[in-house]
């Protein structure tokens, strides 16, 4: 239970996400790190109510539910889903763990060159998912939305911009191992997300969301490789009488 008398140092130990919003309030986790909640609020000038209430809804977040079962939903809400809670998630995460390790980096690379590996890999993980999602986003969902939504007659594969929908399924499919692969060295790299005894805040919090972001690219390359791709080349099939 989160409480205005708690160090910062101890509630980013338990929520590393509050990391990112102590950011937006200008809170310094360094060097008020064993401040009470309280006293860094007042330091600054800041609502101590509101920031509490924001810590809150991130902590919400963080527990929230799943879809439930894909196969119970159509392409469009799962695609829905896959965007507003994965693509998200990327969104929202990717350039702050660049941001960390690019100060851990900054800070320790000297004294610990394994921060060099984890900023260079986190880096062309950013690189590579912002491509891919863009390119989902932009042409492979909204062509499996249409597909959907139209009948046998009214589809016309020769309006697409590939011959059949399995291409691009195929460059995603493999997209999703590159990245797989990253965060696999990054597993490595970092001891299974384990940060040592004497980890700073900041490298405390890049551990956990380097972590938050493993589970959560599992559950979105298993949504697209295992539901919504296989279901969108099997509707592909019927609307062609094949």
């Amino acid at each position: 239970m989160l409480s205005s008398s708690q160090t910062i140092r101890e509630i980013t130990s338990h929520q590393p996400s509050a990391l990112a919003l102590f950011e937006r309030f200008e809170i310094d986790v360094c060097s008020q790190a064993d401040k009470s909640l309280r006293e860094a609020c007042s330091e600054l000038q800041l609502s101590l109510d509101q920031v509490l209430e924001k810590l809150q809804e991130c902590s919400d977040r963080e527990s929230g539910a799943g879809p439930g079962d894909p196969a119970t939903l159509s392409c469009a809400h799962l695609i829905q889903h896959i965007v507003r809670v994965h693509h998200q998630h990327l969104r929202q995460n990717l350039p702050r763990l660049v941001r960390y390790a690019r100060k851990l980096t900054d800070q320790l690379g000297d004294q610990a060159c394994e921060f060099t590996a984890i900023e260079k890999l986190v880096g062309q993980l950013h690189q590579d998912l912002w491509t891919h999602i863009r390119k989902e986003e932009e042409v492979l969902f909204p062509f499996i939305v249409r597909m959907e939504e139209e009948s046998a007659l009214a589809y016309l594969a020769e309006h697409a911009c590939f011959r059949s929908v399995s291409h691009p399924v195929l460059m995603m499919v493999q997209e999703h191992e590159v990245a797989s692969r990253i965060m696999e060295q990054i597993r490595n790299c970092t001891g299974n997300f384990t940060p040592p005894d004497w980890a700073c805040p900041t490298q405390r919090a890049l551990f956990e969301g380097l972590r938050e972001l493993d589970v959560d690219l599992r559950e979105h390359i298993r949504l697209e490789n295992d539901s919504l791709f296989p279901r969108s080349i099997q509707m592909e099939s019927k609307l062609r009488g094949e």
